[in-house]
């Protein structure tokens, strides 16, 4: 806020006590300074107070609209009688902070006669919630700090007197103590640029409409370095795709069944959940680390101010864990000390220039736009910010702190990521309930071909059908479903019914252009030999049904397939001549769980867009100048 030079010199003043008087623990009548007397002639345009209900027996800070901040210690407060007072309590508060206020409110700045040069001027005042007046504890004193754009050396605190004519003086200077003021460290943003906005662009999310600070913590957090890139590989994994088991090369049996595993048509990589954790290089703030800082561990230390706040920001820009930690190990010092720590921190990595050229992983390095923010270190530190009134004595029960809880954090973020990775493989619990459904489906399909090929058996168990040595009426066969316009399709599937023993095979592709039975390498299934059977391509664009059929007969290597626009009611139509067969081998069930999957599919893709902006945010700091990401990742591009 500006100066203004008039007549009262006036804008807004690091500390204002109009409430000195009140230090004694001895009231007496002029302890209560009046706001104004009942025939102020300025009373009508005189700046209006504001109220708050404490409770004395605990710390307490209010914040006038203006941006004054009142702290009040537990037993700051004294009845008429001197002793401590613990109840509910009234807080009121005034602030002219501005030059029309002053003048409005005729808050002239002289002392004695002489002009004063002012920043600004509050009253404050406390009582109990019946209206009886309270005293300030000189013993425990209240702290009023008022928002300056620059703190100004030499100021002073004066307690004004005002008569019954609206005429002030300002007399009792003090010098003016600049502690900083800790407020409810959970009120405070330490997340890095862009992070809440970015949480609240993708809502709703998981079940959430509304972005709380405990639902952006735990995304915040998700993201710690120690396991972020078992997320990131997580992430890149396409969903399973089902099919029957038999082909798959990976199957397995245990106790006389498939494994879950044995359905899906490619196997998926070991869980990243089972490897060790990968740390991340050190280009960013862990979230690990801002997670022991941001608790009620650090209330009372300087940590929980909004000058730190303020810092936490530029520290987020300098993406090296060396600058925070010059704050969080150092909390018996001045503010701003650590400021100048901060600076000399960034400016103590090597260069762009010393790391150019090297042939191993790209040491983190200082760029140009870190030595701009190691100048801003520099400019805080000018303001000559001091400490939390008491500080030491929290510094010291600190210390080593960090180090310890960093260490937990990280053991207990990191199993949560892993129960989080876990429920990511595995999907929703619908898609859960519909990917067993499915998988029953498949079995008994493949079991119904099985029995047709004329095996009997009895009891538990899976049976090997193989050639064997007396002639049969099937054995395996090659079979390629080439659909040109497939890759055009939202989705297309396509399948294969074997009409003389009613049975359904979907074929599997991994382009939509060519589908084929069996595994990828082998592409070879038992199936009946010279029989009747018919291939059938559905796909859909935009939910719009294509449909192809053909009739062939079984050893044909390669059939070709062009679906062409139609309607649902046509598609249902066709799809009802198979309506005769048992549920697993009618093509239009397995249409309507391909298209769950479909839905959760695209559930999950927008799930994963979402995740990578948030991730983008926490690795912002992982693409070097003209040097490309340190991550060779999708996400930070």
């Amino acid at each position: 806020m500006k100066k203004f030079q008039t007549l009262i010199h006036g804008a807004i003043l690091a500390l204002a006590c109009l409430f000195l008087s009140q230090c004694s623990t001895t009231p007496t009548r002029q302890d209560k300074t009046e706001k104004m007397h009942p025939n102020d002639p300025f009373r009508s345009t005189m700046v209006p107070s504001q109220f708050f209900e404490v409770a004395a027996e605990t710390d307490n800070v209010v914040m006038g609209t203006g941006g004054t901040r009142i702290a009040l210690p537990k037993g700051c407060l004294t009845d008429g009688r001197g002793r401590v007072y613990e109840g509910p309590a009234k807080i009121e508060l005034a602030e002219a902070l501005q030059l029309s206020d002053m003048l409005r409110s005729n808050l002239t700045t002289t002392s004695g006669g002489k002009p004063l040069v002012t920043d600004g001027m509050v009253y404050f005042n406390a009582t109990t919630a019946d209206g009886e007046q309270l005293y300030v504890n000189k013993d425990k004193p209240v702290y009023i700090e008022i928002p300056t754009n620059e703190r100004q050396p030499g100021m002073m605190a004066y307690r004004g007197v005002r008569d019954e004519n609206g005429n002030m003086d300002w007399v009792e200077p003090k010098e003016i103590e600049n502690y900083l003021v800790p407020v409810d460290i959970k009120s405070l943003d330490f997340y890095p640029k862009n992070f809440e906005a970015t949480v609240a662009a993708i809502l709703p999310f998981n079940g959430h409409e509304l972005a709380d600070k405990a639902f952006t913590d735990s995304l915040y957090f998700s993201f710690n370095f120690s396991t972020l890139k078992q997320l990131m590989q997580a992430l890149d994994e396409e969903m399973p795709e089902y099919n029957e088991p038999h082909h798959n090369k990976h199957k397995q049996i245990v106790d006389g069944k498939y494994t879950d595993d044995s359905y899906e048509v490619q196997p998926r990589q070991d869980s990243p959940t089972d490897s060790a954790a990968v740390e991340m290089p050190e280009c960013g703030i862990d979230p690990a680390s801002v997670k022991v800082i941001w608790s009620e561990d650090y209330q009372n230390s300087l940590l929980a101010t909004r000058e730190f706040e303020a810092r936490m920001k530029l520290i987020h820009q300098t993406c090296h864990i060396s600058v925070l930690e010059a704050y969080v190990k150092n909390l018996d010092r001045n503010l701003w000390e650590l400021d100048s720590m901060a600076a000399d921190a960034i400016m103590a990595l090597p260069s762009s220039e010393e790391v150019h050229g090297t042939q191993d992983i790209l040491p983190f390095h200082r760029t140009s736009e870190m030595e701009h923010v190691a100048e801003e270190f520099r400019a805080m530190s000018h303001q000559r910010l001091t400490k939390i009134k008491d500080g030491n004595i929290y510094a010291e029960l600190l210390r080593g702190h960090y180090e310890k809880q960093l260490k937990a954090v990280q053991s207990e973020l990191e199993a949560k990521q892993k129960e989080a990775l876990k429920a990511w493989r595995e999907g929703s619990p619908a898609a859960k309930k519909m990917a067993t459904e499915y998988k029953e489906i498949l079995w008994k399909r493949e079991q119904h071909r099985m029995s047709s090929y004329g095996f009997e058996w009895s009891g538990n168990g899976w049976i090997n059908v193989d050639e064997g040595t007396v002639p049969k009426t099937w054995g395996p066969q090659q079979l390629e479903v080439l659909v040109e316009t497939g890759p055009s399709f939202d989705r297309v599937h396509t399948y294969v019914v074997y009409s003389s023993i009613k049975s359904l095979y979907r074929l599997n592709s991994s382009d939509q252009r060519v589908f084929h039975v069996g595994n990828a390498d082998e592409r070879l299934m038992n199936m009946p030999k010279q029989a009747r059977a018919i291939a059938i391509t559905v796909g859909y664009k935009k939910e719009v049904p294509y449909l192809a059929i053909e009739e062939f007969t079984t050893g044909a290597a390669q059939l070709k397939l062009t679906p062409n626009p139609t309607t649902e009611l046509e598609l249902q139509k066709t799809l009802s001549l198979f309506d005769q067969y048992s549920k697993e081998n009618q093509v239009s069930v397995d249409l309507a769980y391909q298209a769950f999957f479909f839905r959760e599919k695209q559930k999950r893709l927008e799930k994963r867009e979402k995740l990578k902006g948030l991730i983008k945010c926490v690795i912002a700091c992982c693409e070097h100048e003209n040097e490309g990401p340190i991550i060779q990742s999708e996400y930070v591009n």
